[in-house]
């Protein structure tokens, strides 16, 4: 039974597409317990994480001859969301997007809380995602743990405060970041990785339209 060793855009889902099973089986799979307590989703994993991936079982379909049969392949796509916020920080709602991903475009339209929500294959890797006066270059599946610094950056620099240039290592960029996100949040001001500031940084992250909230709270003077 395979076990692979995590490297820098690899995700149960895509390394579960690969091998033919599915994500779930990977995840659920009892020699991946202790990194699934670890993890708070599968497919956030961290550089060097050694996962688990057991064979396809076979299985077999017994069919009538002399008809035609329809067989549907088990998959599941990864989802991809992102919220985009304007120049005022206030979400950019219906706007058209058009989303090219390893050579492969779709077009759509934000939702009313400026959301590009999208289904992609479990090997997409790289895209582009053009709208308004944007274009912002997108790596699927490389999110760290939020546990780590290196993930800590990450979320960082997706919500405005970048600071990937440190890489992992807690430099002065990454001081300023966390001491604008803190006085964003609300928080005591000290540039310092304490439990508030990762809390408040993981809520900011997944909780659809609160970076919005705090910032239009900051231009009322709130």
């Amino acid at each position: 039974m395979p076990k692979l060793k995590i490297a820098a855009g690899d995700s149960v889902a895509r390394l579960a597409g690969a091998a033919g099973v599915a994500p779930d089986t990977v995840w659920s799979h009892p020699d991946n317990a202790r990194l699934k307590a670890r993890r708070d989703h599968m497919d956030v994993l961290a550089v060097g994480d050694v996962l688990t991936v057991p064979e396809p079982e076979a299985k077999t379909q017994q069919c009538a001859t002399g008809k035609r049969h329809r067989f549907r392949r088990h998959g599941v796509p990864m989802r991809f969301t992102l919220q985009l916020l304007d120049e005022a920080g206030q979400p950019r709602k219906g706007r058209p997007f058009r989303l090219e991903v390893d050579g492969t475009p779709q077009e759509g339209s934000t939702d009313g809380d400026g959301v590009v929500q999208v289904y992609l294959p479990t090997a997409a890797r790289q895209g582009v995602l053009v709208v308004d006066d944007l274009m912002l270059q997108l790596a699927f599946g490389v999110l760290e743990p939020k546990s780590g610094l290196a993930g800590v950056q990450q979320r960082l620099t997706n919500l405005g405060f970048p600071c990937l240039q440190d890489a992992g290592r807690l430099g002065s960029p990454t001081r300023r970041a966390l001491r604008a996100f803190q006085q964003l949040a609300g928080l005591t001001v000290t540039g310092k990785l304490d439990d508030a500031t990762r809390s408040a940084l993981d809520d900011h992250h997944t909780q659809r339209n609160k970076l919005a909230q705090q910032l239009a709270n900051a231009d009322a003077g709130t």
